[in-house]
């Protein structure tokens, strides 16, 4: 009877962590997203501190953008995300930074 429940809990604990790792999971498919949208943030704010407003706008768009993606991963929409802006404010911003 002991190895029963034994065997029981052990069993309710492995569910209960499946169940949980899952959850976590799916709550946190946009994270890393939102965590580089935050740097764009950051790098706006220091942009427009010094008087690079153009700069500092493409920053914000790319945080726009990458919010924008976190909420399709959250949903799991991942091939909905499209990255094309992104790419091509990435080449404006080192086309500002760095002209040829």
């Amino acid at each position: 009877m002991r190895m029963i429940r034994t065997v029981s809990l052990m069993l309710i604990l492995f569910a209960y962590s499946a169940v949980s790792i899952a959850n976590e999971e799916q709550l946190s498919g946009g994270d890393e997203f939102r965590h580089t949208a935050a740097q764009f943030d950051k790098a706006a704010a220091e942009y427009m501190a010094k008087g690079r407003q153009d700069v500092a706008l493409l920053h914000s768009r790319l945080a726009e953008i990458k919010r924008y993606a976190a909420s399709l991963a959250d949903e799991n929409r991942w091939g909905e995300i499209d990255w094309s802006e992104f790419h091509m404010i990435e080449k404006k911003i080192a086309e500002s930074l760095y002209p040829v």
